[in-house]
């Protein structure tokens, strides 16, 4: 996923009007994960200066 994906997510969320806090995080290949298969890293972290700011809930972010 890149910016323009979590854009579209953070639109829906606020679309729906979604209330409380949405986290946002690079994803980590460092321990066995079975549900989501053998993925490879990640290529680069978000640049989540790009990303736009929800109106109607707060972002988090972790692993950063």
């Amino acid at each position: 996923m890149d910016e323009k994906d979590i854009g579209d997510i953070i639109f829906d969320l606020d679309t729906r009007k979604y209330k409380g806090l949405y986290y946002i995080q690079n994803f980590r290949s460092d321990n066995d994960r079975p549900t989501l298969g053998m993925l490879p890293p990640q290529k680069r972290a978000l640049e989540i200066s790009k990303l736009p700011e929800p109106e109607n809930f707060d972002l988090a972010y972790r692993n950063f």
